[in-house]
């Protein structure tokens, strides 16, 4: 699903990042979404759910390369979103 929508995205003209949030304590989704490609912008935000802590922000930029004429989940095996 994250790739689908990174193609998605990079195919739009102008896109030049994809942002989310991830909670501080959600160790395994940080590792997943750095895993390919993104990383903590330090921003940050209180959490608003009874959990508490903070949310971080994550970013990946364009993949260097992508020009956005491939189509959706070409070369999905070799080109990362990054």
């Amino acid at each position: 699903l994250l790739e689908r929508a990174g193609d998605w995205a990079w195919g739009r003209t102008g896109t030049e990042r994809l942002v989310l949030h991830v909670h501080e304590r959600n160790e395994r989704a940080r590792a997943f979404y750095e895993n390919r490609g993104f990383r903590a912008t330090g921003r940050t935000q209180a959490h608003r759910g009874p959990a508490g802590g903070v949310v971080w922000e994550m970013a990946a930029r364009v993949p260097s390369g992508f020009d956005g004429s491939e189509k959706p989940g070409e070369e999905a095996e070799t080109r990362a979103v990054h």
